[in-house]
């Protein structure tokens, strides 16, 4: 992925203009899934070289490359001082004899956002990363259920989200019930709980987000489920683990959790938990792989102490779409 944004932007800057003859500058902002960078770039009829300061690893890479021919040779560096292209390198062919289209069939370019600036802009962000931040203490409450959710948050990052966070829980007659502690839970401008029943016992449970910490960087977060016999919450490491795939769905009517998650692009799974004796047990799962023109969906039932397994096959593009759609809505 990082090296998708250093050649998108390559492209662009040899695409601003027919033919380089003089020495040029630009400034540019790029953002993609993973990272926003802010770069600025000297070009001219044989040499490239240019900045990035990346706002998610917080650091600063340079990149330096020659033209030879038709090619351009290029390489990224943690030390100016050592930018010499006599190691590994990177290269791509240049479209056209005067540098221009460069690039179009990179990956990711449709995930990609690139923004030209003004020297005075690029200026103004390239600063403001390393700005010290200000740490502030801020304060929300969340009433539900009939408690109180008094959350304090000290030395919170506006940047970052994070903070020390204090949850002081109270019930209706304003007797605090139990405290929760974390350093992990991540508060945007507005301080909320989430709520859902997740073991199925007609009262709802807490979620607090904590980040992009699952598959494919999917959004996570902690879980705390409501004791009815300790009248407080409890943190789940059982379903906080579970929920680390690429997605979770509450199947209030038959009672269970479905977890989903996924191998590649082509092979899928959805698995099922009961929540049993304060334990999540899984009972029943799917797993289908899309070959392009076959089809193939694995279900596995938990009959006793003993999985009992399923194959089924189907040919032809046209019937795989059918099967799709059907098995993924049946299960």
């Amino acid at each position: 992925m990082k090296k998708c944004l250093w050649l998108v932007f390559l492209g662009m800057l040899f695409s601003c203009e027919h033919e380089v003859v003089n020495e040029t500058r630009y400034f540019v902002e790029v953002e993609g899934n993973y990272e926003r960078a802010y770069c600025k770039f000297t070009i001219n009829d044989t040499l490239l070289s240019g900045t990035f300061f990346r706002t998610y690893f917080n650091d600063t890479v340079f990149i330096k490359g020659v033209f030879r021919h038709d090619t351009l040779i290029w390489k990224t560096f943690d030390n100016p001082a050592n930018s010499e292209l006599n190691e590994d390198y990177d290269y791509r062919k240049i479209v056209t004899g005067r540098r221009i289209d460069v690039l179009k069939d990179l990956a990711y370019i449709d995930s990609t956002t690139l923004k030209p600036l003004s020297k005075k802009i690029y200026q103004k962000k390239v600063d403001s990363l390393f700005k010290p931040v200000t740490l502030v203490n801020r304060h929300g409450t969340v009433e539900h259920d009939g408690f109180v959710f008094d959350i304090d948050i000290r030395d919170y990052n506006p940047d970052t989200f994070e903070g020390k966070t204090t949850i002081s829980v109270k019930n209706n007659s304003g007797n605090e019930v139990q405290i929760i502690i974390s350093d992990k839970f991540l508060f945007n401008d507005h301080i909320a709980l989430g709520f859902e029943d997740y073991n199925f016992d007609g009262v709802d449970d807490i979620y607090v987000y904590n980040g992009q910490n699952g598959s494919y960087s999917t959004q996570t977060y902690e879980y705390y489920l409501f004791d009815k016999k300790a009248g407080n919450y409890q943190y789940s490491d059982e379903l906080t683990s579970l929920t680390t795939r690429i997605g979770m769905k509450v199947d209030r009517k038959n009672k269970r959790l479905l977890i989903y998650s996924r191998g590649s692009c082509c092979n899928h799974m959805v698995q099922a938990y009961r929540y049993t004796d304060n334990h999540y047990t899984e009972f029943k799962r799917m797993e289908d792989f899309d070959e392009d023109t076959r089809y193939k969906v694995v279900i596995e039932e938990l009959v006793g102490n003993k999985w009992m397994k399923t194959d089924i096959n189907y040919e032809g593009r046209k019937n795989i779409d059918k099967a799709i759609d059907y098995w993924r809505k049946k299960f």
